[in-house]
């Protein structure tokens, strides 16, 4: 009579480990892209930026966005001498924390305002991240021996080997 062990099998197989890295690299993709730099002159409409707000910034947009807000990200829709007008995306506030938004439109006045930064493709983290991709896709490959690359004892009933 056989006995069966029971299995103790990672929970990476269950999930299934190719759509766990499908899920890392178009997180990757979506991240990795795009950096933020400080922005010299103002922002244009239709640039996504990121505002960091001055103390009185938190307290003037605390009935809007929420208390302890320390950055506002979102697409430009234009200004005027007294503030920036755009449709929030994400809000972080001093906590860490960050809420996504549904490009509600605010007003923020510039007095408001410490830093603006611009949302700008990066070659250097795209190239970074397509270098993960293939040595990820290589790995794969490899693991799966989809090439039907091996030794020929791999191929043997019961291991290979010379018979005794």
């Amino acid at each position: 009579m056989e006995r069966h062990q029971p299995s103790h099998q990672p929970v990476w197989p269950r999930i299934g480990l190719g759509r766990a890295c499908l899920a890392a690299f178009l997180l990757g993709i979506n991240t990795a892209c795009y950096s933020y730099a400080p922005l010299a002159s103002a922002p244009a409409p239709g640039s996504t930026v990121s505002f960091e707000l001055t103390d009185a910034g938190r307290v003037g947009l605390g009935q809007k966005v929420g208390s302890g807000v320390e950055q506002i990200e979102g697409v430009v829709e234009g200004q005027n001498d007294s503030a920036y007008v755009m449709r929030m995306q994400n809000v972080t506030y001093i906590n860490g924390q960050s809420n996504q938004w549904s490009n509600e439109r605010l007003e923020i006045g510039k007095q408001y305002v410490t830093n603006v930064k611009e949302r700008r493709f990066s070659k250097s983290r795209t190239a970074l991240v397509a270098a993960g991709a293939v040595v990820g896709i290589l790995a794969f490959i490899a693991s799966r021996s989809l090439l039907g690359l091996g030794s020929d004892s791999e191929k043997k009933p019961g291991g290979g080997g010379e018979p005794q």
